[in-house]
């Protein structure tokens, strides 16, 4: 272990044994330290003697001590892992003072590429082909409060200022803190809900994620030009999911008005931030603009706005009359407060205000001051272009027996075959050129249909690419897929347009189980081969995305063979999807722990 992470988790793990002892009393501190020695000869010489020994020491607590030192495990554990990351970061710092970066960095990526004589022109194909696109997932067993988060980002910022100078002084600063996350429940009292969970996004989007765009693209495009100087630089290939608030087989809970009502949030989480954006840039922008063609032509564009927002023209008495660039972000923040509303002077799309800012980016670069274009409308430049106005997009979930549930009533109410599972898509196939059925329908398939509604009523209020994809889990037969196409028909998100169909959303098997891991492939060379379903896919660019699910798979089949099972199930859909020439896309439903196929 390296020196100085040995000496910050002694620290703070030394600090929190006195709070322990401070607030549970000396005999719960002694019982948590015969309990960690035991597990450390547990874990060096592991024994059934050892293990009985630790049996017989937890059965001697009283159910009020066995909580405290539970608890005091727990916080243990908190705070080992806050000094891991930290020391992640300081090794990482280290790779990048000495030149080749860490494995797996852009840096070593990079350089790489170079040493294997990738050329230029294969990098910028390679790049133009690229999209990533990183899912938030719900789990509310695995979230924590965002108390605890406060707590343990604080005490991240306390040991900063410490740098590494941990004496008493310090310990009373971090004391505070330890006492704060050690009288905090760890566990909420009542049942983690959907909007509780769109919270503990939102703590992650607002605190890191959208300010990383900036700063990793920003970091991307300095190691391409230092690789390859003579590429342009590419447009963003990043985006942001979620299924935050939409995943209804993940959470019973999650309903079409918990959907809008995450989208809505998302999107004034992003409109707030930019706006935050801005407001900082004011600070940085004290500067004169001279008489410049491009300051001209900024004079020109507040006088239009001015024109165009009357409101404005209040500005105008704010700032020094020749620092324009402040008036314009001013007029910048005004419109977004408009658009976080819905109210005239509204931006019409995102691409106005990425324009905004790139103009703002010129004129400062040829101020000249090329570090504050480039930190402040060059970060914020490309996290419009990465969130837009919807912030993240949201994936919608279901089960597949739900689908096929509504399915089934909507073809019995137009008195078609549901089964065999051929005659099944035959019907459905005839549906997806008819007007839709008009019925009276039971409450189970109304509830499917407003999900699609739902989803639909999202795109309308924040663009298609607000909510487009909908998950279909445990996707075992062709006939699944067109059951979700035949509800989308039902709700307007699938319309005939002559003998073409027009969709507004991809459908996205989930192949979970062993068994649906080495059916996929040939589920997907059924539907390619499927002249409808290739009219379908044409109006999509061309373009599936297949979901592969790692934790399911593992408790189906256990770790080795759902891993054996994903591997030849990625191979296998890749060549299906190339032999009928699709752009093919694979969603890796993979989280850190093992059970989740880290």
């Amino acid at each position: 272990m390296n020196e100085l992470l040995r000496q910050e988790v002694r620290f703070l793990t030394t600090r929190l044994g006195a709070i322990v002892r401070e607030q549970s009393g000396p005999e719960v501190f002694a019982a948590i330290e015969v309990l960690r020695k035991i597990a450390k000869q547990i874990r060096q010489t592991p024994n059934s003697k050892l293990l009985k020994t630790k049996e017989r020491a937890v059965d001697k607590l009283s159910v009020e001590d066995a909580t405290d030192v539970a608890h005091a495990f727990s916080m243990f554990f908190h705070l080992v892992n806050l000094c891991e990351e930290r020391e992640r970061v300081r090794r990482l710092h280290a790779h990048d003072r000495q030149g080749a970066g860490a494995p797996m960095s852009l840096r070593h990526t990079f350089s790489e590429l170079r040493r294997q004589k990738v050329s230029p022109a294969a990098v910028k194909k390679l790049l133009a082909s690229m999209h990533i696109e990183p899912v938030l997932t719900a789990h509310p067993t695995e979230a924590k409060r965002r108390s605890v988060l406060n707590h343990i980002l604080r005490l991240g910022r306390t040991l900063d200022s410490a740098c590494g100078d941990l004496t008493p002084a310090a310990e009373r600063d971090v004391d505070s803190w330890i006492e704060a996350l050690w009288l905090t429940d760890e566990v909420r009292e009542g049942v983690v809900t959907p909007e509780m969970e769109s919270e503990n996004a939102r703590f992650f989007l607002e605190r890191t994620i959208y300010d990383l765009a900036g700063t990793f693209w920003e970091r991307f495009c300095a190691e391409l030009t230092r690789r390859y100087p003579s590429l342009p630089e590419p447009h963003p290939f990043l985006s942001l999911g979620s299924w935050v608030g939409t995943d209804r087989d993940g959470n019973p809970f999650v309903t079409p008005e918990t959907s809008l009502e995450a989208a809505e949030q998302v999107r004034r989480s992003i409109l707030r931030y930019y706006r935050e954006a801005c407001n900082r840039m004011l600070g940085w922008a004290s500067f004169p603009c001279d008489n410049s063609p491009i300051t001209s032509n900024l004079r020109r564009e507040i006088e239009r706005d001015m024109r165009r927002f009357p409101a404005t023209r209040a500005f105008e008495a704010v700032d020094q009359p020749s620092e324009l660039v402040r008036r314009k972000l001013r007029i910048m923040m005004w419109r977004l407060e408009r658009t976080s509303e819905r109210a005239p002077g509204a931006y019409a799309a995102p691409k106005e205000f990425t324009e905004e800012l790139r103009k703002l980016m010129d004129l400062l670069n040829a101020y000249p001051s090329p570090r504050i274009a480039r930190l402040g409308p060059g970060r914020l430049r490309v996290a419009s272009q990465v969130f837009g106005f919807h912030g993240a997009s949201l994936d919608f979930r279901t089960h597949s027996r739900v689908t096929r549930g509504a399915a089934d009533e909507v073809l019995r109410k137009a008195h078609l075959p549901t089964e065999p599972n051929e005659a099944r898509i035959k019907s459905i196939q005839q549906m997806l050129f008819k007007p839709v059925v008009r019925a009276s329908f039971s409450a189970e398939t109304l509830h499917a249909l407003a999900e699609f509604r739902a989803l639909r009523t999202i795109q309308v209020r924040n663009g298609e690419e607000a909510a487009y994809r909908y998950v279909l889990s445990m996707t075992s037969y062709a006939a699944d897929v067109w059951d979700v196409l035949l509800l989308a028909r039902q709700t307007e998100l699938v319309e005939p347009r002559g003998r073409r169909l027009q969709s507004r959303l991809d459908v996205i098997p989930l192949f979970e189980t062993l068994d649906d891991l080495d059916a996929g492939p040939r589920i997907m060379e059924e539907l390619f081969a499927d002249p409808v379903y290739r009219r379908i896919l044409s109006g999509r660019n061309d373009f599936q995305e297949v979901m592969l699910g790692y934790s399911d798979s593992v408790k189906d089949g256990g770790y080795v063979a759902a891993n054996w099972g994903l591997f030849h199930a990625q191979k296998r859909l890749v060549e299906v999807a190339e032999k009928h020439k699709i752009r093919f896309s694979l969603f890796h439903g993979k989280g850190g722990t093992i059970d989740r196929g880290g």
